[in-house]
């Protein structure tokens, strides 16, 4: 019987110590990559002036247009996240975006405003993060105002769960 136990006790001491030894694994925060195109009107009413093209979402109307943009997750964390939204502009324009992180019942949790002016490509990145502004449940979505004349392309959005 004490052999049986030296030799248990003589197992999970080399046991711990491997454990104790091994390097520990990084926990990385996930990105979900959404395509501009599931960039939709966001009235009912300017559904015609919605174009789609393989790299993004434009606006056919000669003034701006409110596009919507579900965004899917891949976690479930509770800590927010980062939202990135790629434009391209086609002379000096602006674009306004708002990002919302709403709970499962429909509560507001966290929302966040950026603007790019400017042309060509921009980026803006709008922070949700921190305590108490997602849970388990959450959803996150973009609303943003971009030029008509198809001037403006919303070109990808982003989300970086924390």
């Amino acid at each position: 019987m004490a052999k049986t136990t030296s030799l248990l006790q003589g197992i999970a001491v080399a046991l711990l110590g491997s454990l104790a030894a091994s390097p520990q694994q990084a926990t990385a925060a996930v990105i979900a990559d959404h395509s501009g195109t599931i960039c939709k009107n966001y009235n009912a009413s300017d559904v015609s002036y919605i174009d789609y093209y393989s790299n993004g979402t434009v606006s056919k109307k000669s003034t701006s247009t409110l596009v919507v943009c579900p965004l899917a997750r891949n976690t479930s964390g509770v800590n927010g996240a980062y939202v990135y939204v790629d434009l391209s502009h086609s002379g000096t324009l602006a674009t306004t975006c708002t990002a919302y992180s709403y709970s499962y019942t429909g509560v507001l949790k966290a929302s966040g405003s950026k603007t790019f002016t400017g042309s060509g490509f921009g980026e803006l990145s709008i922070s949700l993060v921190g305590a108490g502004k997602s849970d388990a449940w959450s959803n996150y979505s973009v609303i943003c105002t971009i030029p008509g004349g198809s001037a403006a392309r919303v070109l990808g959005v982003a989300l970086l769960e924390q």
